[in-house]
């Protein structure tokens, strides 16, 4: 359903709640690495999820994160991107 949405132009993945959760982040505190895994096939910006993976110890959401950053790596930019992180 998610995906027909998001072909459809009728979802918005990035978009984020009132207080600056986005799906991806829910899904990581839910713990739930399919729709991590779909989250990211779709495009989905990862931001800071691999740090909140390591911080709610979702090891499995690191391991795939990990795996994500070097398929879109480009040589000579850092492996991570690192965004400031609000609830530091």
């Amino acid at each position: 359903m998610i995906q027909k949405a998001y072909r459809n132009k009728n979802i918005n993945i990035n978009c984020v709640d009132s207080l600056g959760r986005g799906a991806l982040t829910l899904a990581i505190d839910g713990e739930n690495l399919e729709m991590v895994e779909l989250l990211v096939i779709m495009g989905v910006e990862t931001k800071d999820a691999l740090l909140h993976s390591i911080n709610v110890e979702f090891v499995e959401a690191v391991e795939l994160l990990l795996e994500h950053e070097e398929l879109i790596h480009k040589d000579g930019e850092p492996y991570v991107r690192i965004f400031p992180l609000k609830h530091i």
